[in-house]
This record gives structure tokens, C-alpha cells and sequence, in this order.
């Protein structure tokens, strides 16, 4: 009795040790390929994916978009370039107006309207301003009117009740010209004229 109670014992204790062997041959396989592969995540499909060994997924961290500053590759690439400012310097633009020559001056001693004539229009004057004057010594000084013709013309027409009855009337004329929206005045007018009063 003592024989078949050890003899129990062994076949059991024998079928234990084949299934033990059979299940460490069986992982063997398995742990041969896992060398093989590795497991990454899928981002777009939510799956845990499995990727043969040497096919890496492809790796698009930031790092694949910044480059040095002298390099300028694929479609991403950005170089940086340091521009030095240029200094634009306006040139002045010079103004040459002939000098105004009068040929006569002329009005009524009661109207208040005087007629001047100029020798010839100044060719790249916008118009002439006209300075009428009591007494000769005052030019230059104080002047009674002040007029701004804003026509290039040679026949000029003006008007004022200052210049009415008045039995002595100088005049000097200035032609002008704007340049960038401002007003350039010659620095030379025309010689006193001393206005016929009929």
C-alpha cells in the first residue's frame, strides 16, 4: 500500500513538471520576437499598435522646424536676416525765379482799381505778390497794400479802397512759386515802378 501511495505521488509529481516545461517552451517564441518589435501608441487611431523593428515611427517633434540662423532648407525653413536701416537724406530743392520787370503802372486818382503791365510773365512763377507803397522811402519798410496775384499772368488787375484817391503810389512785385506745398518767394523783386495816376 505504501508503493502505490509514492507511485501516486511521482506520476503527479512528474505531470507537474512536464506542464511547467511545456508552458516555459511556449514563451520562448515569444520572447525571441519581442526583441523584434516595440509598441508604440497611435495617436490618430487610439490603438496600442505593434511596428517591426527598423521602421520607426516618424518623429515630427519642433525640433524638426527650427535651424540655424545661416541655414534656409525645405519649406519650413526660416533665416534670419539683420537689415540695416538706410538713411534717406531729402535733397533741398532749389528755387530760381527771374526778377519781375514792370512796364507800366496806372489809375484814376478817385477809383479804386490800378492796371499793371509787365515786360514779360516770369516762366516758372505760380504768381507775384505786389507791394503798394505811399512814398518811395517807405519800401521795404511799410507798405499800404499788399496783394497776391494767384495766376501767371502779364496783364494784372488790382483792387482796393486803399489806393483810392491817392496822388502818389509806388509798387514792387515779387514773383512766386509753391514748392512741396509751401510758398517760395524770390528773393529779388522787380525795381520800384512809380504808378501813373491820371
Amino acid at each position: 500500500m505504501r508503493n502505490g501511495y509514492v507511485e501516486k505521488i511521482t506520476r503527479t509529481a512528474l505531470t507537474v513538471f512536464v506542464c511547467t516545461m511545456a508552458v516555459a517552451w511556449a514563451r520562448v517564441p515569444y520572447s525571441l520576437n519581442a526583441a523584434e518589435r516595440s509598441t508604440t501608441f497611435d495617436e490618430n487611431q487610439g490603438d496600442v499598435v505593434t511596428i517591426p523593428a527598423g521602421e520607426d515611427k516618424e518623429d515630427t517633434s519642433i525640433a524638426d522646424f527650427i535651424f540655424d540662423d545661416e541655414t534656409e532648407t525645405g519649406e519650413t525653413g526660416i533665416k534670419n536676416e539683420t537689415t540695416t536701416p538706410v538713411e534717406v537724406k531729402k535733397e533741398k530743392t532749389s528755387v530760381s525765379l527771374s526778377r519781375v520787370k514792370v512796364k507800366s503802372a496806372s489809375k484814376k486818382k478817385s477809383a479804386k482799381r490800378m492796371k499793371i503791365v509787365l515786360k514779360k510773365k516770369v516762366k516758372t512763377a505760380d504768381g507775384y505778390v505786389i507791394f503798394v507803397y505811399k512814398k518811395r522811402g517807405n519800401v521795404g519798410k511799410k507798405y499800404l497794400l499788399k496783394k497776391q496775384v494767384k495766376k501767371n499772368k502779364k496783364r494784372i488787375i488790382i483792387r482796393s479802397k486803399k489806393i483810392r484817391n491817392k496822388s502818389k503810389l509806388f509798387v514792387k512785385i515779387f514773383a512766386y512759386k509753391f514748392v512741396d506745398g509751401k510758398m517760395k518767394v524770390a528773393k529779388k523783386g522787380s525795381k520800384v515802378k512809380k504808378v501813373k495816376i491820371k
